[in-house]
């Protein structure tokens, strides 16, 4: 068996820039771009920005409705405290 590059992985797995992709081997969601725009957006300062930094990179799928629960109310405060 061979090993993958990141970026080779990503292609077997379809990812596309800008999109989560789920793993059917693993079962998990890959939220690397998420993390990436989330960041770029509100920047890694931002309560939300915090949050996404300490997530893993791929979640897994049982956890993933949970945890966009938790995302978008940490969002919500953030845009709020916003001037």
């Amino acid at each position: 068996m061979s090993a993958s590059t990141p970026g080779e992985s990503a292609q077997k797995e379809g990812v596309v820039a800008g999109q989560t992709s789920v793993s059917s081997d693993r079962r998990e969601v890959d939220i690397r771009a998420l993390k990436q725009s989330v960041a770029s957006k509100f920047g890694s300062y931002s309560l939300i920005g915090k949050v996404m930094l300490v997530e893993p990179d791929f979640v897994p799928v049982t956890e993933i409705v949970g945890k966009v629960g938790t995302w978008l109310t940490v969002l919500r405060e953030d845009l709020e405290d916003r001037p």
